[in-house]
């Protein structure tokens, strides 16, 4: 008998039929948890491999550089800058506990026109409409629409 009944009504089903279906399921429910504790111990051995070999390898990158130190100082070539932290994970981290304490409030970094902190302090304006003034003012290239020659 098959473990999938079709989409008939169970009213057709006999007895017999029914009680075998539901021992074929209850089979395959007992088989189906069997592997799953199978894969459940495969899954655990394989993440304690995986730490295992991830603990390996940073030993052997400490090692490997080591050893390119060492070739470079043979070599009498200079040595390794020292890596300093660039600090975007601190200004990142302090950022983002400052805007969860001030949910409400209003941000103090602005965006948009600046125009308003500009002072105007003298008039620059051009020499004027003297033929000099025309002829410095003027791209080379350009023709000046009112200007016909």
């Amino acid at each position: 008998m098959s473990l999938c009944l079709p989409d008939e009504s169970l009213e057709r089903f006999s007895y017999s039929d029914l009680i075998g279906a539901l021992r074929d399921w209850i089979a395959e429910a007992t088989r189906l948890r069997v592997e799953n504790e199978k894969l459940t111990k495969a899954f655990a051995e394989l993440r304690a491999e995986n730490e295992n070999l991830g603990g390996a390898l940073a030993k052997l990158k400490t090692e490997h550089q080591t050893l390119r130190d060492e070739l470079a100082r043979l070599k009498k070539l200079p040595p390794r800058p020292t890596m300093k932290p660039s600090g975007m994970e601190k200004a990142t981290q302090a950022e983002a506990a400052k805007a969860a304490s001030q949910k409400g409030e209003r941000s103090t970094r602005r965006r948009g026109s600046q125009l308003d902190k500009l002072t105007i302090t003298r008039d620059a304006r051009g020499q004027g409409e003297s033929a000099g003034g025309l002829a410095q003012q003027r791209l080379r290239g350009h023709r000046d629409p009112g200007l016909e020659l």
